[in-house]
């Protein structure tokens, strides 16, 4: 995996996503033009992520959000349909997933207006 990543412009972080300093760790690194939140599932958790993180976006980026149509944690659609509410004049979203599948899980894309 790592191998791979030398000639890319990538930023792999791990840790607490909440933690202040992993925090402070993206934010030296940033911004991004891509950023992937799939840290914790419950809803305080992924809100957190959200507004610590959309801030380190750059113009036309893009966030990801994993499980937003998930069937077995309630926390990361509950959140994913409040930013569709409270977001939807200044974002667009789109949303990929198999509706077929026993677990639904789904992938929610942020694009800046």
């Amino acid at each position: 995996f790592f191998a791979n990543l030398r000639f890319k412009n990538i930023s792999l972080i791990c840790g607490d996503s909440t933690n202040n300093n992993t925090v402070e760790n993206v934010k030296r690194l940033g911004n991004y033009d891509f950023i992937f939140i799939d840290g914790g599932h419950d809803y305080k958790t992924v809100k957190k992520d959200f507004e610590n993180y959309k801030k380190l976006l750059n113009p036309g980026g893009v966030i990801a959000l994993h499980d937003v149509r998930s069937n077995l944690v309630l926390g990361v659609p509950k959140f994913w349909k409040e930013l569709k509410n409270k977001y939807k004049s200044s974002w667009i979203f789109k949303e990929f997933f198999d509706p077929g599948h026993m677990m639904e899980c789904g992938i929610g894309i942020l694009f800046k207006k």
